[in-house]
């Protein structure tokens, strides 16, 4: 398939359908080190619960690039983005926004941290507070627990509480991505801000959510 193709996909509102590919997928969940679960609504909104069976805290790691990735609702077919200004929301389609890079920090809880940055060359990291709130944050080191994750693999029981595979087989949802779907042509430039203790792992049309951003010198 040509760029121009990719790229003219990537402009539409929705992704193209082939559930057949949803084998380059992930099924995660994201636990926070304070207990809650991130969920993704049908919506557009973010949040988080405490209840690790809610079909909405079901995710899908999509692999993009080296070290990059894309996070996704599996009911909600959308996927979790972040503005230029560190504001989380969702997007139906494919964007650099949806680019995440997936960190490993100390005592090897997760980081999720985006690609693009602040004008201080800081990027905004995921984060729930001990209230449930959804947010992000720009740090410059990895110590504070709000950004600590837990990424969790779904057992077959807890897939099945999501959608029917009919119904997923009916819903224009994820396909093979590729780095231009993205706009990432140039993955090379996204590079992580120094960290301590943080080390890579391999791993508007659009519904805005409730998150925010907050912005933090040291953490």
């Amino acid at each position: 398939m040509s760029s121009g193709s990719l790229r003219e996909m990537s402009q539409a509102r929705f992704s193209e359908t082939l559930p057949s590919l949803r084998k380059y997928t992930r099924k995660r969940q994201l636990l926070a080190k304070n207990g809650y679960y991130l969920e993704i609504f049908p919506n557009g909104e973010v949040g988080c619960t405490r209840d690790g069976s809610s079909p909405n805290s079901v995710l899908e790691f999509l692999s993009v690039g080296p070290d990059l990735i894309a996070i996704g609702g599996h009911a909600a077919d959308k996927y979790l983005a972040v503005d230029n200004q560190g504001k989380i929301f969702t997007s139906n389609s494919e964007r650099k926004e949806c680019v995440f890079r997936e960190l490993t920090g100390k005592n090897f809880y997760t980081l999720i941290r985006t690609c693009h940055s602040d004008i201080h060359g800081h990027g905004w990291y995921l984060s729930i507070n001990n209230r449930g709130r959804v947010a992000t944050k720009t740090c410059t080191y990895s110590d504070h627990p709000q950004l600590h994750f837990i990424v969790k693999v779904i057992k077959e029981n807890q897939e099945n509480n999501g959608k029917s595979e009919s119904t997923r087989n009916s819903t224009p949802v994820w396909r093979r991505q590729s780095m231009e779907d993205f706009e990432l042509i140039d993955f090379n430039s996204f590079t992580p801000s120094p960290m301590s203790g943080v080390s890579q792992r391999s791993s508007q049309s659009e519904d805005e959510s409730s998150g925010s951003v907050e912005n933090y010198t040291s953490c």
